[in-house]
Order: structure tokens, then C-alpha cells, then sequence
């Protein structure tokens, strides 16, 4: 299990996570009245205040937010280019063109050299 839940309903990771494998996990909780007596219906009274019950399940959605954990990959290796000695400045000899290797939005890459 990649998540646990207690009955506290405190939801705590289990094992690590990898947004390239997995970045939306889907459960559905459901809830047991201890009380005593339990909740007879749908609407109980609680120290005087209404509540709801509903012991159905419920969805619980959680969204893994991609890091920056894979590295970009080049299009190609090596990168060779010609230009003669008299090219005028600003002749574009090549275009190096790499991809970053995490799905999703991430932050901005440069390519450096």
C-alpha cells in the first residue's frame, strides 16, 4: 500500500512515490459510527447539534506534484556543426535540442554551456 490511514483518519505515506509511474491515486473511505447508541439514521443529534451520518463510502483523491528527479534528455550525440571562417556574426551553425525527462509541468530548463 502507498498510503496508510488510521483510525484517526490520519493518511500517512507508506513507501516512496515516482509521478512518472503514478501521479493520481483514487480510494474510497468509509466511516463506522462507535457511538452509543450508534447513529440510527441519517440525521442524528450530537451534545445538541445536528450531524450528518452517512456511513456510505467517500472519495478520497490524492495528487502526486511532480519534482525535478529525471534528467533532460539530448535529441541526439554528439552535436557537430561546420561553419567557415568568414560566416558573418549572428550565423546560426546549429540548434541543440533536449527534453526534460519529468512529465507534467516542472521548472523552466536551460540548456548551459
Amino acid at each position: 500500500q502507498t498510503f496508510l490511514l488510521d483510525n484517526l483518519g490520519s493518511i500517512t505515506l507508506n513507501k516512496p512515490l515516482d509521478y512518472e509511474r503514478q501521479s493520481f491515486y483514487h480510494y474510497n473511505v468509509s466511516v463506522k459510527d462507535n457511538g452509543d447508541p450508534p447513529c440510527p439514521g441519517t440525521t442524528c443529534q450530537c451534545k445538541g447539534l445536528p450531524e450528518i451520518c452517512d456511513p456510505g463510502p467517500v472519495d478520497l483523491f490524492i495528487t502526486i506534484i511532480d519534482t525535478q528527479d529525471t534528467p533532460p534528455v539530448f535529441e541526439r550525440l554528439p552535436y557537430m556543426g561546420k561553419v567557415a571562417e568568414n560566416a558573418t556574426v549572428g550565423y546560426s551553425i546549429l540548434q541543440v535540442i533536449a527534453a526534460d525527462g519529468d512529465r507534467g509541468v516542472s521548472e523552466p530548463n536551460s540548456i548551459v554551456f
